[in-house]
């Protein structure tokens, strides 16, 4: 069994880097360096993973995601940055901003007309946004910011992947659109009854049959995902038991596991490789 595991783990390079990842967290979490709101490895390892999906370093990560009931959210301007740099000919200019209205233009190459997108005072009020006080100490900045997040959610849906701003989420924010306060939550399981657990649901049956594809339905398979978890968060956590948090961890683990599996090259592709470095020796130049 022991043998098999050490396969397997060679094989699958995903769990060296979540193993990297686990300590990283655990490490960052105990410095009391992250933002307040982050209280655990696995809402910080939970908060590098989005980072890694969208691209962003993990420290810049666990400063600028936030996790707001559940939903990850990154400050409008970080979007922008992400558009700019994910998507090739990805334009845009601002058109008249003030305290009344803001006007933001984008476009990309496979769009025949570029998107207008515009906020007004009025439409903040509609949305009961203007309680926050940032909008009456600085309306151009918010508006224009929400001129921006509506327009990326539109033009930009393969680059924000279903993020949001924090202002969206409904939480306090600054001029920049960044978080002023994030509701602290400890990520621990509480009553059984609490949404933080998620028993036989969904989740519950989705890590089963994402166990019984990437270990098989085996006792050896048993063994390997007893393993998992217990490198994941230092115990064998059963499944029902998990929080959200964990329950997302351990999903992304076994789907970096099944990647990987579909990711190794078949003996015929090997076998190509090495006639290509073969014949790059043989004439070095080509």
């Amino acid at each position: 069994m022991e043998n098999s595991l050490a396969i397997r783990n060679e094989n699958c390079t995903g769990i060296a880097e979540w193993q990297m990842m686990k300590d990283q967290a655990s490490v960052l979490v105990k410095t009391g360096f992250l933002p307040e709101s982050i209280k655990t490895a696995e809402q910080a390892m939970a908060i590098m993973l989005t980072g890694k999906e969208l691209g962003i370093p993990p420290m810049q990560a666990l400063r600028g995601v936030h996790v707001i009931k559940g939903t990850p959210s990154i400050r409008p301007e970080l979007m922008l940055a992400l558009c700019v740099q994910r998507i090739r000919g990805f334009k845009y200019h601002f058109g008249l901003c003030d305290d009344k209205s803001a006007t933001f233009i984008c476009s990309r190459p496979e769009m025949s007309e570029p998107f207008i997108s515009t906020f007004t005072l009025e439409d903040a009020k509609r949305a009961q946004l203007t309680a926050n006080p940032s909008w009456s100490k600085y309306p151009a900045n918010m508006l224009r910011w929400r001129a921006v997040g509506n327009a990326l959610h539109i033009v930009a849906p393969d680059v924000l992947v279903g993020i949001y701003t924090p202002d969206e989420l409904g939480v306090e924010v600054d001029e920049s659109g960044d978080v002023i306060d994030v509701p602290v939550t400890s990520g621990e399981p509480v009553a059984a009854d609490s949404e933080s657990i998620i028993g036989s649901g969904n989740l519950n049956k989705k890590i089963h049959a994402m166990c019984h594809t990437a270990f098989g339905k085996t006792d050896a398979g048993k063994e390997e995902f007893v393993l998992l978890k217990k490198q994941l968060f230092g115990e064998n956590i059963k499944t029902p038991d998990m929080t959200a948090s964990q329950a997302s961890t351990v999903i992304d683990a076994l789907q970096a596991i099944i990647d990987g599996d579909r990711n190794k090259p078949s003996e015929a592709e090997s076998a190509g490789d090495a006639e290509v470095a073969e014949f790059k020796e043989l004439y070095p130049e080509n």
